[in-house]
């Protein structure tokens, strides 16, 4: 189904192209080759330097596979150089997909323009697609494209592709040497046969179906001057129809105010746009919470933890919040969630402590983590210092990885009476369905954002496996507090809270579930972009902590 309007495209045979069960029909015609048997077309993209490409294809049940050609779309980067007969200046480059008949087998190969080619015609690195036996006709295949150009004469640029989840090829390239025609601009569609020569042709007409066609630019976007954020538009208007009003306003304020800035990731300006983006969502709430701020410190037995007491006006005695803030264990801190701890502590007339535990890469794991539990197990021997009487039931919350957080101190610390986990990461080491649905850069938390993160957050892999860290590897569960989950409805993270959930009930633990609908990671933090998810999620907290 088509989504948007792609402009200008040139090279569409109208008499080769049919609509046909809601997927796009190329007729390849007998006896011809090249841009005669099927399509050619190009359309103009906006300059980018990554892009992400998508889509379905399948060969009909009879199709003649004759000698290969090629298949469905492309990207094209400067001068799109293509072609046996095309200079080889590092003026351009393109990436292809094509179909080969060798006699024995039948498979894809990458076709690959770029600089510093071994021959005239293009690279397939040798790669091919199944690594053994044929393609097949009448099924699906699902195809994945990742390009990122590069700079200068530097190898420092990406090809990858995947077909059906499996790898055909994934690594970097030099596709120009012209920094001035670095950009990527094109999205082909070639689909016919060839090569040259008789034997590239077929003497029937034959017929490739596509479907789910997805191009997205991934772009890095800056917010101030030194502000970087990273977020990612989504171009054209591919937004998932379960977005939210909300949702869709972050992601187009995001994409208005923001001008592209690298590739890279950077701790300093990860950080400096975590903290910029919270002041200018949020700024208006600031001066309203109903109450007092306390700075603070814990000592423990290697260093001081900063705190901050939120005590707002009729405060119950009764209960105490620990809040350990998002951000990945790399980026956040008290100064971004405090809007959000501020909310909860007016909402609940409780008393809230926010955590400013010691981040990664500086302090990687056990050292964050470690934080938390004695900050933790501090403020429940001392809690009549903070406010609260003596029997007053203490508490953990967190969103993100502070929620994967609470749920460690939750399962560690003795007396804890009860958790708040807001889209927490309860399993960092599993593929779940969610973690596989929601990769695309609209849903922000990107497979591979979450990968950086652990590279700086953890010294090993194994880390990731302990029980401490991965809430669903643990077997003993029966002593666990009562447990509120906020789940957000699109956010890979998903599928780990509903499955701790249904391990703690099991282990007859008290739980409630609030699943928050069309909204993505990191919504809740973000009460001024997100006013209907944040106060749906704070009136659930209320309720769960006046049942406890």
């Amino acid at each position: 189904m088509a989504k948007s309007d792609f402009g200008s495209v040139s090279g569409w045979h109208n008499d080769r192209a049919m609509i046909s069960n809601k997927n796009l029909r190329i007729t390849l015609r007998k006896n011809a080759l090249s841009g005669e048997s099927g399509i050619v077309s190009a359309t103009r993209i906006p300059d980018g330097s990554a892009y992400e490409l998508d889509f379905d294809v399948r060969f009909h049940s009879q199709f003649d596979w004759s000698r290969g050609g090629k298949v469905g779309f492309g990207l094209g980067i400067g001068n799109r150089n293509t072609g046996c007969n095309v200079p080889l200046d590092g003026a351009g480059g393109t990436l292809r997909l094509m179909w080969y008949n060798d006699g024995n087998r039948v498979y894809f190969y990458p076709y690959v323009y770029h600089a510093g080619m071994a021959g005239p015609c293009g690279s397939n690195f040798g790669k091919l697609y199944p690594s053994s036996g044929s393609l097949e006709k009448g099924k699906w295949y699902k195809v994945h494209m990742y390009v990122k150009s590069n700079t200068g004469s530097n190898a420092n640029g990406h090809v990858q592709i995947k077909i059906n989840g499996e790898t055909l090829i994934d690594q970097s390239i030099r596709w120009t040497t012209n920094d001035s025609k670095r950009l990527i601009s094109n999205l082909s569609f070639h689909t016919f046969r060839g090569g040259s020569g008789d034997h590239w042709k077929s003497d029937v007409d034959s017929y490739i179906y596509y479907d789910n066609l997805s191009v997205r630019q991934i772009i890095q976007y800056i917010l101030t001057a030194t502000a970087l954020v990273v977020l990612y538009f989504h171009c054209a208007t591919f937004w998932d129809p379960r977005f939210t009003n909300e949702t869709i306003a972050f992601l187009q304020l995001a994409s208005r105010n923001a001008s592209p800035q690298g590739n890279s990731l950077e701790v300093k300006t990860m950080r400096q746009g975590i903290e910029y983006l919270h002041h200018a969502s949020n700024e208006k709430f600031y001066g309203t919470f109903k109450g007092t701020l306390e700075e603070s410190t814990v000592k423990t037995n290697s260093t001081e933890i900063p705190i901050t007491v939120y005590t707002p006006t009729d405060a119950n005695k009764e209960k105490l919040g620990v809040y350990f803030h998002g951000g990945g264990w790399v980026i956040g801190s008290r100064k971004s969630h405090q809007t959000i701890v501020n909310t909860i502590a007016d909402a609940t007339k409780t008393i809230w402590i926010s955590v400013e535990y010691r981040l990664a890469p500086e302090h990687k794991y056990p050292i964050w983590l470690d934080d938390c539990c004695d900050v933790t197990q501090y403020i429940i021997q001392n809690k009549t210092n903070f406010g609260v009487n003596e029997t007053a039931k203490i508490g953990v919350a967190g969103d993100s990885a502070g929620g994967m957080i609470a749920s460690s101190v939750a399962r560690t610390v003795k007396n804890v009476d009860f958790q708040i986990l807001i889209y927490a990461g309860l399993d960092i080491t599993r593929e779940t369905p969610s973690y596989n649905e929601f990769t695309h850069q609209m849903y922000v938390l990107t497979p591979e954002l979450m990968d950086w993160l652990k590279e700086h957050a953890f010294e090993t892999s194994q880390d990731l496996k302990d029980p401490r860290i991965s809430a669903l590897y643990n077997t003993s569960l029966q002593d666990v507090p009562p447990c509120l989950f906020i789940v957000a409805e699109l956010d890979p993270l998903r599928d780990g809270s509903l499955e701790y959930q249904k391990l703690l009930e099991k282990a007859g633990v008290q739980t409630k579930l609030l699943l928050v609908k069309g909204v993505i990671h990191g919504y809740f933090s973000l009460p001024g972009i997100f006013p209907q998810a944040v106060a749906e999620s704070i009136n659930t907290i209320q309720d769960f902590m006046v049942s406890i």
